[in-house]
């Protein structure tokens, strides 16, 4: 859970920030991690490897980042931008997938959209780790961007707001 927490702190800063400076975020976070050197292949630990390539066959156009706390591999598939988080022991630990709104599903749509009617949906986090399955969404309207936190079991909580003024 603290994790999870972690995590979604850091994606409302980075989102945060991205929204100040380009005042709307297409697919947040499309870019490789963090801007970190690219690592060689023989660097990557084993088990982190084969799991990655279990879970997605299909890729092979990764790029893999050694950081100082684990592993990242960042591709793109379609229309979305993904990260495969790693410990330093190549155990999985979350994986996050950035898509635009006509990819997420339309029961977190509308439950979003119940309550958030009069905003525009800018870009969608999905975040999977074991036992735990979090969305957080960027919306905008007129005077605000903000960022709302769904988790799996249809709970929502607003997590930040932005005014662009």
């Amino acid at each position: 859970m603290v994790l999870s927490s972690l995590l979604i702190i850091m994606i409302t800063a980075h989102t945060s920030a991205a929204q100040m400076s380009t005042c709307k975020s297409d697919i947040p976070g499309d870019e490789n991690p963090a801007g970190k050197e690219k690592a060689y292949i023989n660097k990557i630990n084993m088990r982190a490897m084969r799991q990655f390539k279990d879970q997605f066959r299909n890729v092979s156009n990764e790029d893999w980042r050694i950081e100082k706390d684990g592993l990242i591999a960042y591709f793109k598939l379609g229309e979305s931008a993904c990260w495969v988080y790693y410990d330093l022991k190549g155990n999985w630990l979350h994986t996050m997938i950035a898509y635009p709104e006509d990819k997420l599903s339309k029961d977190i749509r509308a439950l979003v959209k119940s309550t958030y009617y009069d905003c525009q949906i800018n870009g969608v986090r999905e975040i999977r780790s074991p036992g735990s399955l979090i969305y957080v969404v960027q919306l905008e309207d007129e005077t605000s961007f903000k960022s709302v936190r769904v988790d799996g079991d249809g709970g929502m909580d607003l997590i930040s707001t932005l005014d662009k003024s």
